[in-house]
C-alpha cells in the first residue's frame, strides 16, 4: 500500500514505510495524499541515487543506482500552505 499523506489544519497524519528495492530494478511509488487543498506541491529529500519526486503528482520513479538503507522525507504542501511529511525507509539490494 502506497504511503498516504493527510494535511489538515490540525494534526497531519503520516505514516511511515519500508520500500525493498534493487540496484537497477525500476520502482514506482505513487504517495497518496487526502484532505487539504488541492493542488498540492511534493518535494523529497534523501531519494538513493537514480531515484526522482515527480513534484505534481507525488510518484516516485527510475532505479536505484546504488545499493544500502536510506531514509527519505517526502514532503506535501497544499495550496493553503498546510504541510505534511513521511519518511521512507529504501533498502536496496543487488
Amino acid at each position: 500500500m502506497p504511503p498516504r499523506l493527510r494535511p489538515t489544519r490540525w494534526h497531519p497524519a503520516v505514516p511511515r514505510r519500508s520500500v525493498t528495492g534493487y540496484v537497477n530494478k525500476p520502482v514506482s511509488l505513487p504517495i497518496q495524499a487526502t484532505g487539504g487543498t488541492r493542488p498540492y506541491r511534493w518535494t523529497a529529500d534523501g531519494l538513493p541515487a537514480g531515484l526522482s519526486l515527480d513534484t505534481a503528482t507525488g510518484t516516485v520513479t527510475g532505479a536505484p543506482t546504488t545499493w544500502g538503507m536510506r531514509t527519505s522525507r517526502i514532503t506535501l504542501t497544499d495550496a493553503a500552505g498546510r504541510t505534511a511529511t513521511t519518511d521512507i525507509t529504501w533498502n536496496v539490494y543487488f
